[in-house]
């Protein structure tokens, strides 16, 4: 505890152990393996919210920061303080990045369905994909994309550059303009 505190006789207090202000954070929308390979239906969708920050002096902190629940407040337009939301950590190392979920985004919502699917042998398969976003909010937004897919796939047609950040994981970013939409769709291969 980096400050002084008294502790009477059976007395239980809480105290905090670090709190800063103007901490850097990143925020991302994210939809992660949102398509069910294998099933012929539209769903809706909701991405969901996380803030990223570093564990830096630059942001008021820059110590190892212990495993515990992380309580996030920003002013409202009145200057009051709001809670925001709340996340676990794990033990955190300085300079490491803490990335905390904060639930669903209630302003940015989402469809996606399977256009086609095709059994090319017993064991190829290929599919198309689409999925639109909504963003209901007056600034323009951006959504991560993850989906997984089976090893040996293949992206055969995309309209947006995706990445492949893993053997078996495709990410694009989909712009959405505010009170726009946005989308996405691709064709893929797997099963060689």
């Amino acid at each position: 505890v980096p400050h002084k505190t008294t502790l009477l006789s059976n007395q239980t207090k809480q105290v905090a152990l670090l709190s800063a202000n103007k901490i850097g954070v990143r925020k991302t929308y994210e939809l992660d393996n949102v398509f069910p390979l294998y099933a012929d239906r539209a769903e809706k969708v909701k991405p969901q919210i996380y803030l990223t920050f570093e564990n830096s002096e630059e942001n008021q902190l820059g110590m190892p920061l212990p495993k515990g629940i992380v309580r996030l407040y920003k002013q409202d337009s009145n200057g009051k303080t709001q809670f925001v939301g709340e996340d676990k950590i794990d033990h955190t190392a300085d300079n490491e990045t803490v990335r905390l979920k904060m639930g669903e985004a209630f302003n940015v919502t989402g469809e996606m369905k399977r256009i086609s699917y095709n059994k090319v042998s017993d064991k190829i398969i290929t599919a198309s994909f689409e999925i639109t976003l909504k963003n209901g909010a007056d600034a323009p937004t951006e959504v991560d994309i993850k989906q997984n897919f089976p090893n040996g796939f293949k992206i055969m047609e995309q309209s947006l550059n995706g990445e492949k950040i893993t053997s078996n994981q495709m990410k694009w970013r989909v712009q959405v303009p505010a009170k726009g939409k946005g989308s996405l769709t691709y064709k893929v291969r797997w099963g060689e």
